[in-house]
Parts: structure tokens; sequence; C-alpha cells
């Protein structure tokens, strides 16, 4: 039937967002400060919320005009027009928000202020996040029609019943935090209050958009989630999905594990990367900066609504600079008054608990850029948060400690991790290292609850490169041993690359490159061999047969940053986080608003740029040929 062709076409890319475009205090270690301007650290204490002829002058200063002013309890907010940046698609101006007060008072004024745009996150957004851009030469085709729009209803409520029900069963836990609980209840009652019975907004439509993608990961990368999906189709066929039931047993039938035929099915193509600079290697006076991409399904949504919403909380937290869109009460990235920035880049990892996901990604994001004065204080708060799935973090603050860190489910002395148990390729298992020689160069010392922190002065073992020729062989590729030095590239090109994964994926040891550098790079990919071998597992090496090139893409941002060392300002550190731009990288995005302009392609997420030490922020998101839109924070409280 053509909803059984729909749906394998689905399911054949239903990963893609899985791998977008993402401690320990004492040995993970902060990183020597050299050549970085003393900046003082406050104290949450000291921060106050400003007047509205402030505000209003602060966000003159950063380009964009103020038109209108709403107030809940002791709070006020306002939203804010770029005077010089517009969305390619539609025109409009591009917007950011000023919020202070209480969690639940920002989150009511959000709804104010951007009521339109928070019913499409919770809606739309949340209803696509699968087969839109999971799809999208089937979305192209058909992404009108009444059937599609069915099918993206019912697999957004599949979404939101799956994530409420872990959510529930953790949110007694106390696992994810208050005050980002309460700005999610103002949302919903903000949107009653502005739209009364038309308001489509409802909680668990919001714990769907800010958890969903963690329980999508962990239950994808544990093999559980096709599974989960057959359950689901066999249920509510009959009442939901309204189709005959010979079609209902063809579906059960291609969702079940078993039969081998699910697996061939999934296309997981993913792309983000984030680097830090600091010390020599910034310009005379400059940084510390940090950077990053992250690619995520716009779903016809983000692109146009995404946003910057300066946060000056009254209980307690610090002011911050939070990049998402309303209703993301996470954080893509987030910048706060101390000058500490962090982001999320997707692992693909069986290190995950899809029964507890738990406080990952955007949500923790957020919490760190909500209560830490430095770096050390964001490793401490990953550390112990308690996480059931796989991500990468980036983090630097302003005293130039940058880190990255590649963080799995939420352990202790009883529970370590035993990453060769996750390999399920029996073929393969032979071909890795033992358990002899993963304890003999362990890297206990940079461990702490499940989360590995590297920082410039982590030393990569070499000797697990001794096992790249063996991998490359079984898998009919050529293993070039000259590629591995400080400054090389595994693969000359990311067409190169997209071309051995088709085979080899990622079973292989990507070397990190020169270390003791005053820089620290990310894309998608684990460097601590602990961590890289947990996506080996069957289920997580099923990436797209393309993988978007997240080795190039790390040697890529190696090199820039080494071939521009001691020379990176601020417009450098933009020009180095954009050089995947269409007219840099030709050919790696081929969604465009305009099929004869490459910069008319979507961003697919946002790209970030934060000025530490000014405590500057610069974004850019929507199409590539968009203008940036800045914040500095230092002027809003």
């Amino acid at each position: 039937s053509l909803l059984l062709l729909m749906m394998k076409s689905v399911l054949s890319s239903l990963l893609l967002v899985l791998c977008c475009c993402a401690l320990s205090s004492a040995a993970a270690g902060v990183l020597p400060v050299r050549r970085v301007a003393k900046v003082a650290s406050s104290s949450s204490s000291s921060f106050s919320s400003a007047s509205r002829q402030a505000i209003e002058a602060a966000f003159k200063q950063d380009g964009f005009t103020v038109p209108t002013w709403v107030t809940n309890g002791e709070g006020q907010g306002c939203v804010a027009e770029a005077d010089n940046a517009t969305v390619l698609s539609n025109g409009q101006k591009k917007k950011a928000f000023y919020l202070t007060g209480s969690g639940y008072e920002m989150g009511y004024m959000m709804a104010q202020l951007a009521g339109d745009e928070l019913g499409r996150m919770a809606t739309d957004y949340v209803d696509r996040f699968l087969p839109s851009l999971l799809a999208p030469k089937w979305v192209d085709k058909v992404g009108n029609t009444t059937l599609y729009k069915d099918l993206c209803v019912i697999l957004g409520a599949w979404i939101t019943k799956e994530t409420n029900k872990r959510w529930n069963e953790q949110v007694d836990q106390g696992v994810w935090p208050a005050p980002l609980i309460d700005e999610m209840k103002g949302l919903v009652d903000g949107c009653k209050a502005e739209q009364g019975a038309s308001c489509s907004v409802t909680f668990e439509r919001l714990v769907a958009l800010n958890t969903g993608i963690d329980w999508i990961s962990s239950t994808a990368f544990t093999g559980r989630f096709i599974g989960n999906l057959r359950d689901f189709v066999r249920e509510h066929a009959a009442s939901s999905l309204r189709i005959g039931a010979e079609t209902v047993e063809e579906l059960v039938w291609l969702l079940d594990p078993a039969n081998g035929v699910a697996r061939s099915l999934f296309k997981m193509p993913y792309f983000c990367d984030a680097f830090g600079a600091f010390g020599d290697a910034v310009a005379q006076g400059a940084g510390p900066f940090y950077a990053r991409d992250f690619q995520l399904p716009t779903c016809d949504v983000f692109q146009e609504v995404n946003a910057m919403t300066v946060y000056v909380p009254t209980d307690g937290r610090q002011p911050i600079v939070s990049v998402h869109a309303p209703g993301l009460v996470g954080s893509i990235t987030a910048m706060n008054a101390n000058g500490v920035a962090m982001g999320v880049d997707t692992l693909r990892s069986a290190n995950s608990n899809p029964d507890a996901p738990g406080l990952n990604s955007v949500m923790l994001v957020r919490h760190v850029a909500d209560t830490a004065q430095n770096t050390q204080q964001a490793l401490d708060t990953i550390a112990n948060a308690k996480r059931g799935c796989a991500w990468l973090y980036s983090l630097c603050d302003a005293q130039g400690s940058c880190a990255i860190v590649e963080a799995g489910i939420y352990r202790n002395a009883s529970n370590p991790l035993e990453p060769l148990s996750m390999v399920t390729n029996k073929e393969l298992l032979p071909l890795l290292p033992t358990a002899a020689f993963l304890k003999q160069y362990n890297a206990d010392a940079i461990e702490r609850n499940g989360v590995y922190v590297r920082n410039s002065t982590y030393k990569w073992p070499r000797e697990y490169l001794q096992f790249n020729k063996a991998l490359f062989a079984k898998y009919g590729q050529v293993y070039n041993e000259s590629s591995v030095g400080p400054d090389g590239f595994l693969f000359q090109t990311w067409q190169e690359e997209n071309a051995a994964t088709q085979k080899i994926e990622a079973n292989f040891f990507a070397p990190l490159r020169y270390t003791g550098q005053d820089f620290v790079t990310v894309s998608n990919n684990a460097y601590v061999p602990e961590m890289h071998i947990t996506q080996l597992a069957s289920w997580a090496d099923l990436i797209d047969k393309g993988a978007h090139a997240m080795t190039w893409r790390y040697d890529s941002l190696h090199k820039l940053l080494r071939d521009n060392y001691g020379k990176v300002d601020f417009d450098m550190a933009k020009s180095i986080i954009t050089f995947l731009s269409p007219d840099r990288t030709p050919g790696y995005w081929s969604h465009r608003l305009h099929p004869n302009d490459p910069m008319s392609a979507e961003i697919e997420g946002s790209i970030s740029a934060c000025d530490l030490g000014k405590r500057e922020i610069w974004t850019k998101a929507g199409y590539w040929s968009d203008n940036w839109t800045h914040i500095t924070l230092s002027r809003y409280h």
C-alpha cells in the first residue's frame, strides 16, 4: 500500500536526527591559562535586572529595536526585532527576547511574546521531528498531502507518549531542575491565557520537545527503537493509523528486529562541530573564543523561529544568553554572565539507558549555563547529572579553561563502563583491543561518574593506531599510516570519507591530532578509546552511508586552528566555525530554498561564536545567506 511505502521511506532514514549535525574535578584538570586577560568572576547574587530604558538601549547597540513589553508578577520581558537581519524564506525580521523573573514568570511571558512560534515548535516541530527531515526527498514530494499530515500527527503522538512515560518515572527523583520545569509550566499557562481554547501547547508536548531527542537516541542506539515502534503500530493501528490488517502485519514484520530487514532501512547522517581557543592560540589580547555549529532537523519550522533569549532570573541563577526557539527551554548553545559557554554534539553510542534517559543534551546545557561560574563547576554539574544518554559537550570559560566532555550514562563503582560488552559483532571483536589492553592504557584519570574529560593537555594513547590496519582491511579499505601525524587527514576530502564509511562505518580509531596547544576541537566522534568502542555497537554503527565526514570535519577544524595559531581573533573564529559554508565546501549542503543559489541552503540548526572576554555571542541560523545577529550579555544586567 501507499502508506506502507511511505512508512518504509520514513523508516529508511528515521535516525537522521540522532547523529546531527552534543569528569573529574581534580583529574580532568583545568587548562593552564596563558596570556588571557583577567576577568572577575561574579556570584549570581550580584546580578540584577536593568530598567526598560537600559534594555532598549542595549538592544539598539546590538542591532535590534524593541516594539513590545509584557509583564507577569514581578517579571517583565520584551521582544526585539533585528534592524539588519531577516529570514530568507519569509523576509521577516529575526527576533531576540529579554526575560527577567522567576522560571514560571519567564515562561509565561515568552508565551505572551511568541505565541505563534511557541505553538509551531510544540506542535508542527514535534509532529515532523521524525518524518520531515528524516526523509527529506520524500517530504519534498508529498509533504503537503493530508496523508503525510496525518502520519506526522501519529508519530508526534508516539514521541510525546514515550518521552512523557520516562519523564513521569523520573521527575520525582529530582532529575530535572525545578526552575526549568516551572518555565515549561509558565509557557503552558501563558499560552492558555493568551489564546484560550485555541492554545495547542501542552506540558506533555513541551516534555517531548525538550527531552524527546534523549529518549530517541538512547532507545535507537541500544537496539530497542524498532521494537518500540513496532509495538506502537500494532497497538494503535486500528484506532489511530486507520489501516487494514494486512498492512498492519506487513509493518509489524518490517519492524521486527529479528528478521534483519529493519536494520538495513536506517540512514543516519550527523554533523556537529565545536572548538575552544585561548592563550597562545589567539591574537594578542583577544579571546578566549568558543564556537560551535549544531545541526539538527529544522522541520520547516526552526529555521524561521530560532532566536537568542537573554534570561535574567530573579531566583539566584545567572543571567545567560540561550540559543534556542520559543518552547525549547533547553539551549543549543548558551553563554552566561561569568563567561561560561557550552554546547552539545550528538554521539551515537550504546552507552545509554532508554528506560531512564535522564538529564542530557539541551536541558543539561541550559542547567550548566544557569549555575556554573567557571569550567570546573560546569564539569562538576555534568558529572553529577543523572544522565541516561551519550552526548559530547564542549565548553570554555572566560579564564581560558576549555574542555571536551565525552559523556555516557551516570555510573559509579558498582556499574563501571565495559565497552567491549557493547560490541555485538562477533567478527569485529577479535580485531579490537582486549580487555587487558584497555586496562593497560585506561583513561581512568580523566573519568568521573561515566564522564571523560579531555582538554588540550590530554595525551591520547597512540598505541590504538596499531589496530587500524586490520580494521581497514576487513572492510576492504586502504589504511594510510602516514596520515596519522599531528596535521594529517585520515580522509583527504569529505567525499572520500563518505565513500569509505559505506563499508567501514565507525569501526576504526581516528587519531586525536596535535595536543599541548591552546585549543580543543570536537565533531561527532568520541576519541577517548573506552567511549569510542561504545560507538561500535551494531545499532550505534548504523550510520548513513555517507556519514557526513565526522573525521574529516575534525581534521579540518584542527588544521584551520593550527594554520592560524596565534592569529585567531573573533572574526577569524567566526570564519573557522563556518568552514562548511556552501561557498567554501561546495556540495556539502543540498537542501536549498532556491535551487540555483548555494547560499540559500538551510542552516540545519544554528551556528554560534562567543567572545568570552567581552561576553558577546553571535549566531547565524535560518539560511546561509542570512546575516548574523549578536548579543552582548553584559549590557543587560
